[in-house]
């Protein structure tokens, strides 16, 4: 799906995404995705701000400026839709498009109920970097799995894409199959990002190039499986930044029960936020519930002695504790 031009005020910015079709054995999916939630907004959110006038028009703009102007056109998004702010880890400048990508989709998926996508794996990476260098929408030949894709060209940023594709996909959109209110395409991306696959694990693909042009081309693509028995898991939740890792994997809504532990469960509840994270202050500290592994004292921690989030890894296994 391609979408048209955007122009701002003060610079121009134009804009392709594309969706690629969803292979569904079933639709059973699809249908427990719409039962829990918004899949279609009721209309598109104009960006406010317009983030376009705080974002540089070429190359990949990891400005702080930049991203608190997309930040708060999610969250105001958010705000319309009924969903809590998106908060960024304090990490996050430090990861890689890809990596910052694989934050903000989860970000997405758990502030809706929905698991995290688990990991990325080389194949599903391999065909979403396809489609980021070529400019054309990821795929994947495994005609057994249930799979969906998203391209976007010539945003600022990851952050910038996540917006097109959740909040400006309807009809009166760029989004040129959409043309009527009751075409197929309409809110595509957001389904994809989206996507229910049920009791199984999500795995994960994106992709990313900076074109001759520098524009950013930008793709992802998540999967109920790996893509084939020769795919391997590339990059785990537990491998990113701990704070990456607390944001993406933490559920809601939250609790006022103290922090326990029982058998091999650790429950932490009213989790401390270091102060704001670009400029959003959280309204509610959500509950974490994961397993911890079976040593009795973490290997490491982090931050070491500051306040707000702590967390320790148990052999590999994050758990979040009130520091």
């Amino acid at each position: 799906m391609l979408r048209s031009s955007r122009i701002a005020p003060t610079l121009f910015a134009l804009t392709f995404t594309a969706i690629a079709g969803f292979s569904l054995p079933t639709t059973t999916s699809v249908n427990a995705v719409e039962a829990s939630y918004q899949v279609s907004l009721g209309a598109n959110v104009i960006a406010d701000p317009n983030y376009l006038l705080s974002c540089s028009p070429h190359g990949y703009d990891n400005s702080v400026g930049c991203t608190d102007a997309v930040l708060a056109a999610i969250n105001n998004a958010r705000a319309l839709e009924g969903i809590s702010a998106m908060i960024l880890p304090t990490g996050y400048f430090g990861l890689s498009p890809t990596e910052q990508l694989f934050v903000v989709i989860n970000l997405e998926r758990v502030a809706r109920g929905l698991a995290p996508a688990t990991a990325t794996t080389d194949q599903l990476n391999s065909a979403a970097q396809q489609g980021a260098v070529t400019n054309s929408d990821p795929q994947i030949s495994n005609a057994a799995i249930s799979w969906g894709a998203n391209w976007a060209w010539g945003e600022p940023n990851v952050l910038a894409a996540d917006y097109v594709w959740m909040y400006d996909d309807g009809f009166g959109s760029p989004n040129i199959t959409c043309n009527a209110p009751s075409s197929s395409g309409c809110w595509g991306h957001r389904k994809n990002i989206l996507v229910n696959f049920g009791s199984g694990a999500t795995y994960a693909g994106f992709g990313y190039n900076l074109d001759s042009g520098q524009m950013n081309s930008i793709s992802m693509i998540l999967a109920n499986s790996l893509a084939s028995s020769n795919d391997h898991r590339s990059l785990s939740l537990n491998q990113l930044p701990p704070e990456s890792q607390s944001v993406v994997t933490r559920s809601s809504p939250p609790s006022t029960t103290a922090p326990s532990v029982t058998s091999n469960v650790v429950t932490v509840s009213e989790l401390p936020v270091r102060g704001t994270n670009h400029g959003v202050t959280p309204t509610a500290k959500p509950t974490l519930i994961i397993q911890k592994a079976q040593a009795a004292t973490p290997t490491e921690s982090y931050p070491q002695g500051s306040p707000g989030w702590m967390v320790e890894r148990y052999s590999g296994v994050i758990a979040l504790q009130l520091a």
